[in-house]
């Protein structure tokens, strides 16, 4: 309890970074080919879920005052997990209403809705991400190369999606395109790389102390004036 009676929110960023890395790793499997293209809607309902809990723990996070993890969650919760999630499915589903034709041994919709929109809104995510690379070198180098590779794989799946989805040939096949496959290597480091700061934060919360360090800074903060 808090000194005015109310109940302490407890720290909610390892439950945050552990949600982060699964979605990283499961994104990261379907670019990088290791599963077939038509597993992508099940990635997206898993994606909306995941995002829904990381807007109520980015809530939390700015309630606690903690602006990197609030942002953090907020951004990666609203743009790469509900909205680019919604806007995915709504390819699939929206054209199945419109009707379907008939196209040799193939059905295909009569209408179909191009994607090329979610790369300029992922896009700002990939900058916003690399911002806090910048703001980062001042906790922590494995968070400044987390925000940093990241920003660069964000990047360049909205290069890709700018560029129409291209090695999408067969839903039966995984995607087959190298700027989209190197995406998804680097959305497994990602993951695999979030996954441990999850632990970590889970780990070092309920030791009290620092059990699976984070690294130190890269650029160490001046000292106060106050410091001898």
């Amino acid at each position: 309890m808090s000194n005015n009676g109310q109940a302490q929110w407890a720290d909610p960023n390892p439950a945050g970074n552990l949600l982060v890395a699964c979605i990283l790793l499961g994104t990261g499997g379907l670019f990088a080919g290791f599963v077939p293209a038509g597993c992508l809607p099940l990635l997206l309902v898993n994606s909306i879920i995941i995002g829904l809990t990381l807007l109520m723990i980015a809530v939390i996070s700015f309630k606690r005052g903690d602006i990197m993890g609030g942002t953090l969650n907020a951004v990666f919760g609203t743009i790469f997990g509900v909205g680019s999630s919604l806007a995915g499915l709504v390819q699939f589903v929206l054209p199945i209403f419109l009707g379907v034709v008939t196209k040799g041994p193939a059905t295909v919709p009569v209408a179909q809705i191009p994607g090329h929109v979610n790369g300029m809104v992922l896009l700002p995510g990939a900058v916003a991400m690399l911002v806090m690379a910048v703001v980062a070198v001042r906790l922590s180098w494995l968070l400044a190369s987390w925000f940093g590779v990241f920003s660069i794989a964000l990047g360049s799946a909205s290069i890709w999606l700018l560029l129409g989805s291209p090695g999408v040939s067969d839903p039966l096949r995984p995607i087959e395109n190298g700027l989209i496959n190197t995406s998804g290597w680097l959305f497994i480091m990602c993951g695999v790389s979030m996954f441990y700061i999850g632990v970590a934060n889970l780990i070092d919360t309920l030791a009290g102390k620092v059990v699976l360090p984070l690294g130190s800074p890269i650029i160490k903060p001046a000292p106060g004036p106050d410091a001898s």
